[in-house]
Formats: C-alpha cells, structure tokens, sequence
C-alpha cells in the first residue's frame, strides 16, 4: 500500500475506495448474499466513476491542497513554527477557486459553478458540462444545474440529451427554460400536440420570448392550425419587426391562403 492507493497515513484516495469496496463485495459474494446479476467483476478502478461520484478535476486540486497542509504536520512533521502555512501559488482559474474553496471564502457549489462558467466563457463546452452533472449529482434539487447542462448540450449539438435534461429538471422545478426548449425539440421531431403543449406554458411565463413564439407558430403551423400560426407570427413581429422567420411565415401563410382560394 503507497500513495497510489492512500491519500495519507489513514485516508484512502479513490482507487483505494474502490478497492475496498470490491473486496467487501467479493467477500459477500462468496456468502451468496448477491444476485448473480450483481457480480462483482475484478477490474480496476474505473476513470468513469469519477464522473458517476461528481467529482472533477476541481475536487482532486483541492484534494491536493488539503495534502499539503495535513503532511506539513505531525505525524509527518515534527516541530514546525507554521505548520498551517501554505506554499501555494495558484497558476490557473481552476487552482484560483480550488484556493477560495479552501480558504472558505466560496462554497464548493460557487466554486463548480464559477470554474463551469470560465469553461464556457474560454469555449470549453464540454469541461462545463462536466461541472454542470457534478453540480446536479451534489445538488439533486437544485434547478439551476439542470438547465446549464441542458443549454451546453444543446451548444454542443447533443440534442438528445439537452432534451433528457430538461425533462428530469421538471420532477425538480418547472420551468420557462426547460419547456421553452423541450417544445422546440418535440417540434423539430414532429410531436407537434406535446411540443405545442410545451411552448404554451413557457409562452404563459415569457410573453415577450421570440425563440418561444417563432417555434410555437412553426408548431402550429406543421398542425394546420393556420390562423393561431399568423397570430403568434404578428406577435413576433410586433416585438421584432425585422424577424426573418416570422416574415417568411406570414408569407408562406398568405400564399397557401391564396391557392386555397384560387381552387
């Protein structure tokens, strides 16, 4: 037993975690106390399963500066003048809130959310993700986190999953965002009544949303239901008359209109 598998004299680091555990499982398999389809299966510790604990790189920099800290101290060493000072000079944003976090002064949610918001801010879509589902998988019920993944997803083009996102966000807390963006998925994919249903209870809370309206006439529209089509199209254009989508709805509108009449 080293440092690959302790983060101390007593403390076992993640490895050392998933080795203990398995152990224990493989004792209770042994027994017969598991179900053959709980199996335990005598692999290594798995990368992933930090992702599936929330863990990220910002937990493991601040891992690290607790280390410091605890082996400046006894049993490690004897007779320090300062053993609680700390030689860290932080070279990055992500080191710069690891810091904060352990010296209190923000709260590891702030420090996820904060260190997922640089991500974005510096184009790195998919390391925001990754705080986004650390967040969620700490914070279960809390809203926000959802609807941040959510977004980056749909940045990301991962259309699915932005849509599986802000379904689990409604059993936390509905919202205009999750069903402003679960309509425009089902509308894009032709579930045209629950995409319609969707966009008029996010339109209830954003009146003014030109996303929500745009998709709501292209929703009815798709249904036949022409004249609450040409209606949500002029709402939008009331808000933003140069809208290019609503002008070249009320267009498409008129012309189908006129051909009817023409037959």
């Amino acid at each position: 037993i080293d440092s690959t598998l302790m983060l101390d004299h007593l403390h076992p680091n993640l490895p050392g975690q998933y080795r203990m555990a398995r152990a224990f499982c493989q004792a209770l398999e042994k027994t017969g106390l598991l179900p053959d389809s709980a199996a335990v299966k005598d692999a290594p510790f798995p990368e992933f399963s930090k992702t599936r604990f929330g863990i990220t790189a910002l937990d493991e920099e601040l891992a690290k500066i607790r280390l410091q800290v605890l082996l400046r101290n006894w049993p490690f060493k004897d007779n320090l003048e300062n053993p609680w000072r700390l030689d860290y000079q932080p070279q990055n944003r992500l080191q710069e809130l690891a810091l904060a976090e352990w010296q209190q002064k923000i709260g590891w949610d702030t420090a996820h959310m904060q260190l997922a918001a640089f991500y974005q801010q510096t184009k790195r879509a998919q390391r925001a993700a990754q705080e986004y589902r650390a967040l969620i998988i700490g914070m279960p019920y809390a809203v926000a986190p959802y609807l941040r993944l959510g977004l980056t997803y749909l940045h990301l083009e991962q259309v699915d999953a932005a849509y599986a996102v802000f379904e689990k966000s409604l059993a936390v807390q509905t919202t205009a965002v999750a069903y402003k963006w679960l309509g425009a998925i089902e509308v894009q994919k032709g579930k045209l009544p629950q995409g319609i249903e969707h966009l008029q209870r996010a339109l209830a809370e954003r009146p003014a949303d030109a996303e929500i309206l745009y998709n709501l006439a292209v929703g009815y529209a798709r249904s036949g239901q022409f004249d609450r089509a040409r209606s949500a199209a002029e709402t939008l254009l009331r808000l933003q008359p140069n809208h290019a989508g609503a002008q070249a709805m009320l267009r498409e509108l008129a012309s189908a209109a006129g051909s009817q009449r023409v037959r």
